[in-house]
């Protein structure tokens, strides 16, 4: 009988801890998001005066920009999002000059989302790859041979528009003296940007990344469909080393991220393609970016 209240007793004490855990846990999960909300009101606030301030550059939003993709990326973790509101018009300050509109934001709960997909090329895959570049064909195809399973989950109106569009085969130089440029993708109502970038931190792994995000009305507007190919590119054997991609629905950006073991020192370069749907039934706007050339060593 004393054993089995001993027993008994270890279960209750061994509950409690795990439920002081928890409520610590959770307490710490709110005076966080209550931190990033404080960064996050801050940073909304300094884009609004940049973007309210026609001498401001564009480079000057992208890094706010940036800093409040961080921001959002913390609250993401914490399994929370951000809501935004666009609160002016947009500032034109000459014909090649348009500025983003303000916004107001709000932290809310953060939502599933059924229309994400990404995956990463496997070795047959990778080596249906290098046998198809260059060729002339749809996305469709391309989909089809590369990325099927990723093509199986698309929406049917994604991928007849695959089919519609030709394969664009991205020009996999740069010189190394422009690492990262940033690309506009733009029409008349809306601006994104493109960019690739490469690191090998940790040689001979090589970590590479493409991303498309808004910038005009504002950062924070949706649109109905992106899709980024990013691929490792290794320019003295002609090949992709590796390739992966990552599309959403109503989202305001999108960014693959892979890595991968390299086998010979040399220069290798990220290169992406970028496709997006600024409004639906529209085809796509579609551009190239490249990383640049980065030597690695090991």
């Amino acid at each position: 009988m004393k054993r089995n209240n001993k027993m008994l007793f270890t279960s209750i004490l061994t509950i409690a801890i795990l439920l002081a855990l928890v409520a610590s846990a959770n307490g710490n999960d709110t005076e966080k998001i209550k931190e990033l909300d404080f960064r996050l009101q801050k940073n909304v606030e300094n884009y609004n005066m940049i973007v309210t301030d026609n001498n401001s550059s564009y480079e000057d939003v992208l890094i706010c920009t940036d800093q409040l993709y961080q921001i959002i990326d913390e609250l993401n973790n914490l399994g929370m999002d951000v809501e935004s509101i666009q609160t002016s018009n947009v500032t034109i300050v000459s014909e090649n000059k348009v500025l983003p509109a303000t916004m107001s934001v709000r932290i809310v709960p953060l939502k599933e989302k059924s229309g994400h997909i990404s995956a990463t090329a496997n070795e047959s895959q990778l080596k249906k790859l290098n046998e198809i570049s260059g060729q002339d064909m749809s996305v469709g195809e391309f989909m089809e041979e590369v990325f099927p399973d990723v093509q199986a989950k698309t929406p049917k109106d994604i991928v007849e528009l695959d089919y519609k569009t030709k394969m664009v085969w991205p020009t996999p130089t740069l010189p190394a003296a422009k690492l990262f440029p940033k690309v506009k993708i733009e029409i008349p109502s809306h601006i994104a940007f493109a960019q690739s970038s490469l690191y090998a931190n940790s040689a001979p792994e090589a970590e590479f990344s493409s991303t498309t995000f808004m910038f005009y009305p504002t950062p924070l507007t949706t649109v109905p469909y992106m899709k980024v190919l990013s691929y490792l590119y290794y320019p003295a054997g002609d090949e992709y080393i590796d390739a992966a991609i990552d599309e959403d629905t109503w989202c305001y950006s999108v960014e693959v991220e892979d890595s991968a073991i390299v086998e010979d020192t040399g220069y290798y370069c990220t290169v992406g393609s970028h496709y997006i749907t600024f409004i639906s039934g529209n085809p796509y706007k579609y551009v190239a970016s490249n990383s640049g050339e980065l030597y690695i060593d090991f």
